[in-house]
């Protein structure tokens, strides 16, 4: 690229809410009244309670109960009384952009391309050199809609995203040709995480043979930094909810930290290869087989360590920060799941996950006490529940409020919430686990 002037090279633009083909969404109320409270007050004292409802609106400045009053008695204006389509502007498939090489950096800061790092400049041949790393055509379309949050109007999704789009994504996260199949796998099913006050973050864990193909690192250091196929592939993934669905904290990410753990989405590949491991496969005991190349998607807040030799006690300590009745993911080094086997007897991952499930519990009153509880399960039982799954949970929901508080109650619904995956290396009883829950398990191999 020249230092000065226009470029002679087209820059592919990665930035996307709707294509030329699907450019109107539908909503049937365009311009709908919203007043909002300026912070939760569900389980607040009377003190926040009066200061927040003697408060102002949060969006439009004024006192709250008048923004409340006005909103509900005003008569509509002709703008709120228009109905039909919301319409996104159709990004160019080029960027209409010259200038120098940091200019061109500036540019994809400025218009919120990155992840507030330097990327590599999506030239037409660079995507071109991505793009033969698959065998689908640059316009297929890989994804119908893209979303950060739950909603229906738009407002944060992007539409029909292609092969070419993910490619493009992929060049400025610095990843190679063989790494877009992961990238393709990952982006059919969306961003790695969703809109939310609670600062979620994705994981993408790699399973099967094309790990070892692409480099990616499964043992020292995996969920770290330096290895290059599980840095660039879970920034790319990253990059595809900034790019592709207007991933702009404040605006459409509303996680009050954000989390670190997001830069790279929690990247990295299954140890399948060390003999010490006693178990099959994570992906084999989910009913792959060994030969199929697979990524598992999740999504959570972190992890916790801990380190010592009672593996089955110190398990059941790293998951006391896992949300009630959510997912649980735990990582084992190979000596942690060999010392499981020999020193304590669990020979299969199944009398290990029954283990967790009956002895991982807590109170009624710590139960109650979660946000989780309070913001969804409770608040659901006034919904109807459309399957015997949410009919069940319901259920165990109002079982649970008529308990003492003191009651002692198991934190999962069922051992199925429960899963291990073997990762890391070295000569120490390490084990982590949090609260991530599987999404989803994708197939990477229809994507070569």
């Amino acid at each position: 690229m020249e230092k000065q002037g226009t470029p002679t090279i087209p820059i592919l633009s990665p930035y996307l809410v709707a294509s030329a083909r699907d450019s109107a969404f539908e909503l049937g109320w365009l311009h709908p009244r919203l007043v909002a409270l300026s912070e939760p007050n569900a389980l607040r004292g009377d003190k926040a309670i009066k200061r927040i409802v003697k408060g102002k609106d949060a969006i439009s400045g004024k006192p709250l109960m008048a923004a409340i009053i006005d909103a509900l008695t005003n008569p509509l204006t002709s703008e709120e009384k228009k109905t039909g389509k919301l319409t996104h502007p159709v990004e160019p498939r080029f960027l209409p952009v010259t200038g120098t090489y940091d200019e061109i950096q500036q540019y994809f800061l400025d218009h919120k391309m990155t992840d507030g790092l330097p990327i590599v400049i999506p030239t037409e041949e660079k995507v071109r050199q991505i793009l033969t790393g698959t065998s689908h055509r640059p316009d297929e379309i890989v994804a119908e809609a893209f979303r950060m949050g739950i909603t229906d109007n738009g407002q944060r999704e992007g539409r029909n995203i292609t092969v070419e789009k993910v490619a493009t994504i992929a060049v400025m996260a610095g990843c190679k040709p063989e790494y877009l199949p992961v990238l393709l796998a990952l982006a059919s099913k969306g961003p790695p995480y969703f809109s939310s006050a609670q600062s979620f973050t994705g994981a993408a864990i790699v399973h099967g043979p094309i790990a070892k193909e692409i480099g990616m690192a499964s043992g020292y250091g995996c969920m770290g930094p330096y290895n290059h196929a599980n840095a660039t592939i879970g920034r790319a993934w990253q990059l595809m909810g900034r790019c592709l669905c207007y991933a702009i904290p404040g605006v459409t990410i509303m996680g009050d930290w954000g989390n670190n753990l997001q830069y790279n989405s929690l990247t990295f590949a299954e140890n399948v290869d060390n003999p010490m491991t006693p178990w099959e496969p994570f992906y084999v005991e989910k009913g792959f087989d060994p030969k199929d190349s697979v990524v598992s998607i999740w999504e959570g807040r972190g992890l916790r360590q801990r380190c010592g030799y009672n593996v089955p006690d110190f398990t059941l300590k790293v998951l006391d920060n896992v949300e009630p009745e959510d997912g649980a993911l735990v990582l084992l080094t190979p000596l942690s799941a060999k010392m499981l086997e020999e020193d304590f007897g669990f020979t299969t991952r199944e009398q290990f996950r029954q283990y967790i499930y009956e002895n991982s519990t807590m109170t009624v009153k710590e139960w109650l006490d979660s946000d989780q509880i309070q913001t969804f399960a409770i608040p659901h039982l006034e919904l109807p529940a459309p399957t015997p799954e949410r009919q069940q949970a319901q259920k165990a929901v109002k079982e649970r409020l008529s308990m003492p508080g003191d009651t002692v109650i198991k934190r999962f619904r069922s051992p199925s919430q429960i899963n291990f995956i073997v990762a890391g290396e070295g000569m120490i009883y390490f084990v982590a686990g949090g609260d991530f829950h599987l999404k989803s398990i994708v197939e990477i191999d229809p994507w070569r």
